[in-house]
């Protein structure tokens, strides 16, 4: 068990360490928004892609697309997030999962291809979550990025609590949004040879999805987040 303040260290050398990787890295959001004032003023749905991996720059660009929804557009009464991602840094991914979660306009999530890894704390963010037919989820354990030739004995330990502290953003969210046993979960975020891929049948027994959609929904409203 890692005491808060080893906790705090860990969380705050993560995001150092991230930071420094992400320094550059680059974010693409595009904005749609109908010619209609009328109808962008009475607009009750608004849509958000999310395309490819989940890094702090474009967590940011999906918390300034939530907020901008909730603030300018307040008769909107649903968020559709359209998801495709292979994953990326767990400190991004859970930090998305409270912006989502925390939105004052509900959200749906929606799988339209993969959600990987990280990616699936962004879809655990929502309470109503759906996937289009054949889209895949992959839930397996999270890994470090070793990068240096040579290692003192606390940067190993440090990887160990990282690797802990990742594991339990994950079991946490995923007993939420899911219903795999304690068991199973620890077997699961332990090793590779344990990992799940679920296709949306599978999904909506696990209790990851609530539906299966048939459309992605035509919104007035529209962001596109991607690479």
């Amino acid at each position: 068990m890692i005491e808060n303040s080893g906790l705090a260290r860990v969380i705050f050398l993560s995001a150092v360490y991230i930071l420094a990787i992400a320094f550059g890295a680059q974010a693409n959001t595009s904005e749609m928004k109908a010619s209609d004032q009328k109808a962008l003023a009475e607009a009750e749905t608004a849509k958000i892609y999310f395309s490819g991996a989940v890094s702090q720059q474009k967590i940011n660009e999906l918390v300034a697309a939530i907020d901008d929804l909730n603030v300018n557009h307040k008769a909107l009464k649903k968020i559709y997030l359209y998801i495709n991602s292979g994953g990326g840094e767990v400190s991004s991914g859970y930090a998305g999962y409270w912006a989502i979660k925390s939105s004052n306009i509900p959200i749906t999530t929606v799988n339209i291809a993969t959600v990987i890894s990280s990616a699936t704390m962004l879809f655990c963010g929502s309470s109503e979550r759906e996937s289009l037919d054949g889209a895949i989820f992959v839930i397996h354990p999270p890994s470090t990025d070793v990068r240096a030739a040579s290692y003192q004995p606390d940067h190993l330990v440090l990887m160990e609590q990282n690797l802990q502290t990742a594991r339990k953003f994950f079991s946490d969210i995923y007993r939420e949004c899911t219903n795999f046993s304690d068991n199973e979960m620890s077997s699961i975020l332990h090793s590779e040879n344990t990992r799940k891929s679920l296709l949306p049948e599978e999904a909506k027994k696990r209790k990851m999805i609530n539906g299966i959609a048939d459309a992605i929904v035509e919104t007035p409203i529209a962001f596109y987040i991607f690479d």
